[in-house]
């Protein structure tokens, strides 16, 4: 709730509405609808597939991984000639994709070289004198990094290293987990940061310069958010920090 008002507070003051009705939009919307008419077998098997592929991510994302069951979708896509790839050279927005690619490769190669856990051990623990010290860097650390490469990939590189650190402070692993996963999804800048901001940047109508201003205060915002979550709410929760 806190991070809702002030985020609908910073966008309604940083961009200002300038346009009166969308009156016009919606006729030429249902126009464009009505237009359509009855959804074509391409349609219907492109929902059937999208429908299978949740369910798949969700039943069997354990077991067959979350990779492999996307692939699949994209060959049948291809199989049963529902998109060609001319579709995708046209329609998709590569530089986005490889954007995002590179920040998952980079925190892959952070984790598994051990760079992200001596980078904390080295510049992190000797600053830190209490488990709220820890906690409010830890915190940082993840929304900053969260702008530079994605957010699960934030959690793979920095959890092991908070759960390792957390016993000395007192921490149970439970605030870790949430310390880390919450932080790590309070990006607002950067496409890397989530794939959600990557659309927006997609759509070609928002630049970095457009959205660094107002993605800063929200990332101050969320900071303190999360730090007061962690103080009043987490205890009513049982997770209590000493």
């Amino acid at each position: 709730m806190i991070l809702f008002v002030t985020a609908a507070l910073v966008l309604t003051r940083c961009y200002r509405v300038d346009v009166a009705t969308v009156a016009e939009a919606d006729r030429i919307i249902t126009e464009k609808h009505r237009a359509m008419g009855r959804p074509h077998m391409e349609e219907q098997f492109l929902l059937a597939l999208t429908i299978g592929a949740i369910l798949a991510w969700m039943f069997f994302g354990q077991t067959i991984g979350m990779a492999p069951i996307a692939i699949l979708v994209v060959v049948l896509l291809f199989m049963f000639r529902v998109v060609e790839w001319k579709d995708l050279e046209q329609n998709v927005d590569w530089g986005i994709i490889l954007m995002y690619g590179g920040a998952i490769g980079l925190s892959s190669i952070l984790n598994s070289t051990g760079a992200g856990a001596w980078l904390a051990k080295s510049y992190l623990v000797p600053y830190i004198t209490s488990p709220w010290v820890l906690i409010g860097i830890v915190a940082f650390v993840s929304i900053l990094l969260t702008e530079a490469v994605s957010n699960s990939a934030v959690v793979a590189a920095l959890l092991p290293t908070v759960l390792s650190l957390g016993p000395a402070f007192g921490l149970e692993p439970r605030v870790c987990v949430f310390l880390v996963a919450s932080a790590a999804g309070l990006g607002f800048i950067l496409p890397m940061s989530t794939p959600s901001i990557a659309l927006v940047y997609s759509s070609r109508f928002v630049g970095v310069r457009d959205v660094i201003g107002p993605g800063l205060i929200l990332n101050l915002a969320s900071w303190i958010a999360l730090m007061l979550t962690a103080k009043f709410w987490w205890p009513v929760l049982g997770i209590k920090i000493l």
